[in-house]
């Protein structure tokens, strides 16, 4: 509804399979492969986090579903925000830093 493609819950039974499943369907409509390190996932569940990992993922937690800060931060995401409305500058940063290590190894 709000995203027009993606990697969702209900795409795989397994959710560690789904960034994998996002980058080839990036690949497909871009042809640009992507390594883990260049995927930001946001989730409000510590499975969204534990998923991002396996492939090295920016993580963003938000509670803004059934967990609260402290059960997301078990996991350790890269953030955690109350609201989706704060991500901006945090994304910002990231795909900042994300160029520069782009340009860097250029």
């Amino acid at each position: 509804e709000h995203f027009e493609w993606g990697a969702f819950a209900s795409d795989h039974p397994e959710r560690n399979c789904l960034p994998a499943l996002a980058m080839e369907q990036f690949k497909a409509r871009t042809g640009i492969s992507v390594d883990g390190a260049d995927v930001c996932i946001i989730g409000d569940t510590p499975y969204d986090t534990r998923c991002a990992q396996t492939v090295g993922a920016f993580t963003l937690a938000v509670t803004t579903g059934n967990y609260d800060a402290d059960e997301l931060q078990a996991d350790n995401p890269d953030h955690i925000l109350a609201s989706l409305k704060d991500a901006w500058p945090i994304l910002d940063e990231w795909l900042d830093l994300e160029v520069s290590s782009v340009r860097a190894a250029a």
